[in-house]
């Protein structure tokens, strides 16, 4: 499979693991297409509608974080700061 480096499972622990071969010109090349479709969402709309939205993000990676990657420490506070960026994105509007 293209992209895929490694591919292993525990049976025991029923767990599998799977190693990306993500290269750093793919990863350029989508924070550069995200940029220039953030200057094109600002060019086509006001600023004060457009920022709010991008900055929606953070919570979402938080979400992202905690269910797909597993990453359970300090859940409690990466819940409260993702719950005041959403306060903060509302009170944007």
């Amino acid at each position: 499979m293209p992209g895929v480096k490694d591919v292993s499972v525990n049976y025991a622990t029923k767990k599998a693991v799977i190693k990306y071969n993500i290269d750093k010109s793919t990863l350029d090349n989508l924070k550069s297409a995200g940029y220039a479709l953030i200057l094109k969402a600002l060019s086509l709309g006001p600023s004060s509608n457009v920022i709010p939205i991008t900055n929606s993000a953070t919570p979402f990676v938080v979400l992202f974080g905690v269910i797909f990657l597993g990453e359970r420490s300090n859940l409690l506070r990466k819940f409260t700061s993702g719950f005041i960026t959403l306060i903060a994105i509302y009170l944007m509007r």
